[in-house]
C-alpha cells in the first residue's frame, strides 16, 4: 500500500539520520542509550512490563537520578512479578482442570507461553492481579482467550472490539 511505503520511508530515514548522529562525539550518553535502544526494538514492537525492567535498569545508570522513584519503580516491578508467579503457580493446574487438553487433541499445552501471550495483551495490574471477581480468575480468562486465538478458533483481540 501506498501509505505504508510512506511510513516504511520515514522510518527508515530517521533510523538512519539517528545512526549517524549516535556516531558523533556530544552526545549525552542516556540519550545515546535510549536512542539505540529504541532502535533495536521499538517501543510498541515491545512488552511493556519488559520495557520496564529495562528502562529501570537504565535509569539507576544516570547520574543524575532520583534514589526514591528507582525505588518505588523496582518496588511495583517486583510487586507485579510476584502476582505473576503466583498466577503462574496456579495456571498448571487449572489447565489440567478444564480437560482441554485430553478433550481436544489439537490442543497445545503451552500454559506459560500462552500466560506470557496474556500479559502481553493485558499488562496492567489491575487486569491481571484482581485475583478473584466473582467465580471468575481474570488470569485465566485471559490465558483462554489466548490460547484460543493461537488456534485460529476465536476471532482476533481486534474483531472483538
Amino acid at each position: 500500500m501506498e501509505d505504508e511505503s510512506i511510513l516504511e520511508e520515514a522510518r527508515d530515514f530517521t533510523a538512519k539520520h539517528l545512526k549517524e548522529w549516535l556516531k558523533k562525539e556530544r552526545i549525552d550518553p542516556n540519550l545515546g542509550m535510549l536512542v539505540s535502544h529504541s532502535l533495536e526494538l521499538p517501543l510498541h514492537w515491545a512488552m511493556p512490563r519488559m520495557e520496564a525492567r529495562w528502562f529501570i535498569d537504565a535509569y539507576e545508570r544516570r547520574l543524575d537520578m532520583n534514589a526514591k522513584l528507582l525505588e518505588f519503580a523496582k518496588l511495583d516491578f517486583n510487586m507485579l512479578q510476584a502476582i505473576h508467579q503466583e498466577d503462574l503457580k496456579h495456571a498448571p493446574r487449572w489447565w489440567e482442570s478444564t480437560g482441554w487438553g485430553k478433550k481436544l487433541h489439537f490442543v497445545r499445552d503451552r500454559v506459560v507461553e500462552n500466560y506470557l501471550w496474556s500479559l502481553g495483551e493485558a499488562f496492567d495490574s489491575k487486569i491481571l492481579g484482581a485475583w478473584e471477581q466473582g467465580s471468575i480468575y481474570w488470569p485465566h480468562v485471559l490465558m483462554m482467550f489466548m490460547m484460543l486465538m493461537y488456534l485460529g478458533s476465536a476471532p482476533t483481540f481486534h474483531q472483538c472490539h
